[in-house]
């Protein structure tokens, strides 16, 4: 009997071992010779029997992936249908659609959002780039593209609405066909002024030469008649002495001072020598008087400043800017009616090249001290990068005397604080006394508050190729 029970045992083993050895060899295509020898209908029989299992888990792998070249493929016709409705030509009334209703809570601070999704293009973060004012209780959305839309608040509720398109000239003002196509020219910033709606963008004023313009338009008209209201005469060229440039990184953050003044944020177009040029408009924070043209530098040595938030009790800017791999930053600038304060791009910084190519630390050596080269200090920089955005003071109902900044973050990656909503506590001197974030998982492109409300909106980009969102939030509700 026990010689019997080994005979069997031996023999289950064989086999086993042939059935694995026959699998492996056939999944490494190791019986090549072998299967050159045999006919075709001995290797059928060998893959109906032997190597069945072999078989259906190949052609289990085969339908997974038709399967995903199928879900592609439909993702590819949805997003080419949604990009049709970008087009500032065609669309008359934009469709939302509610998709969620949320609680997200910190240590500290309780946040309620419901997000509304928008029918943006979701074939880059460059094409679902959009912005958000609010103008006598309603709120209007501009695309990176131009299109418009506006509606009353209170209409947005339910499940869903339409957002009515408003019909602008932007198409004669910025000719350049480059505008509107899914790249980095494009829109910048929006920001409401009395009656007027002014839009920052990149403008071509001669070929291949591009500078950050601001046109109006007034918001008690019908149709939005745009008319520029500053163009510097510097611009960058393309191809340029440095060798470098990125219609990208270019700042265009604005923000109200005073009845015929506001701030305004401008990159360096990767012309990363501007930054310290004193006599250039590029790298810099600076304010301009609308009525004349002419600014003051307020702070220079910047990159791609990207917020911008202006206490006008204690006269104190306050910036976000893009560092390049790691070094994004927050500066506080205390003292803005004095020498500009000097943030020291491209000479120091945080971050390193996203190249490791000597000669861009030859033009920028990114030194990691800002103080021991007579530069101003980041009141916070982050590495790794986070792409800051939006900054926006909080009001927390429960305690009025706390001093509280949010700033987005865009990004891809939460795990290194990106697509986030970071909350920083200030005391009296603007020091960050504490920090804490809430994750949405989508890049925060814009933020503002909305008056009379206690609510904020806030306007998402997605993350990969989803659409983007428009939030309405409302902190410690």
């Amino acid at each position: 009997m026990k010689r019997l029970f080994w005979r069997v045992l031996l023999l289950i083993l064989v086999l086993g071992g042939l059935f694995f050895g026959a699998g492996y060899a056939y999944e490494n295509r190791l019986y090549a010779p072998i299967s050159r020898m045999l006919s075709d209908e001995t290797k059928q029989k060998l893959r109906d029997t032997v190597l069945v299992f072999q078989t259906k888990e190949a052609l289990e792998r085969q339908v997974a992936g038709l399967q995903r070249r199928l879900e592609q493929t439909e993702d590819v016709q949805e997003l080419l249908e949604v990009a049709l409705r970008n087009n500032p030509d065609l669309p008359e009334d934009l469709p939302f659609y509610k998709v969620s209703d949320e609680i997200l809570e910190t240590g500290r601070d309780r946040f309620a959002l419901t997000r509304f999704e928008t029918p943006f293009v979701p074939l880059s973060h460059f094409g679902r780039r959009a912005y958000l004012e609010s103008y006598q209780g309603d709120l209007l959305l501009i695309t990176a593209m131009g299109t418009i839309g506006r509606m009353p608040l209170e209409e947005m509720t339910g499940d869903d609405f339409y957002m009515p398109t408003v019909a602008t000239n932007l198409r004669q003002l910025i000719p350049n066909p480059e505008f509107y196509e899914v790249n980095e020219f494009s829109i910048k910033d929006a920001l409401v002024r009395d009656d007027q709606l002014l839009l920052s963008y990149s403008k071509e004023t001669t070929e291949g030469c591009y500078t950050m313009a601001i046109t109006a338009a007034d918001l008690s008209a019908e149709e939005l008649i745009f008319n520029d209201i500053f163009v510097p005469d510097e611009c960058v060229l393309s191809d340029n002495d440095y060798g470098a440039f990125d219609a990208n990184q270019t700042g265009g953050r604005m923000i109200s001072t005073g009845p015929d003044t506001l701030l305004f944020s401008t990159g360096e177009w990767l012309y990363r020598d501007l930054s310290q040029d004193p006599e250039s408009l590029f790298g810099k924070v600076v304010e301009i008087t609308l009525s004349s043209g002419e600014y003051v530098v307020k702070s220079m040595g910047h990159r791609n400043p990207q917020g911008l938030y202006f206490d006008a009790e204690a006269n104190v800017i306050i910036n976000s800017e893009h560092g390049p791999a790691g070094g994004d930053e927050i500066n506080i600038n205390r003292t803005p009616e004095g020498e500009p304060e000097n943030y020291g791009w491209p000479i120091a910084s945080y971050g390193e090249h996203y190249s490791t190519n000597p000669k861009n630390y030859e033009k920028a050596p990114l030194h990691k001290s800002h103080a021991e080269h007579g530069f101003e200090e980041p009141e916070k920089y982050f590495v790794p990068s986070l792409s800051p955005g939006p900054l926006v003071r909080m009001t927390d109902p429960r305690d009025p005397t706390r001093y509280v900044l949010l700033m987005g973050a865009m990004g891809f990656d939460y795990r290194e604080g990106d697509e986030s909503l970071h909350i920083f506590d200030l005391d009296d001197d603007f020091r960050i006394v504490a920090e804490d974030r809430i994750i949405l998982n989508d890049r925060v492109r814009d933020m503002i508050p909305l008056p009379g409300t206690g609510r904020y909106a806030l306007y998402l980009e997605g993350s990969d190729y989803e659409l983007g969102t428009i939030a309405l939030m409302t902190a410690n509700p």
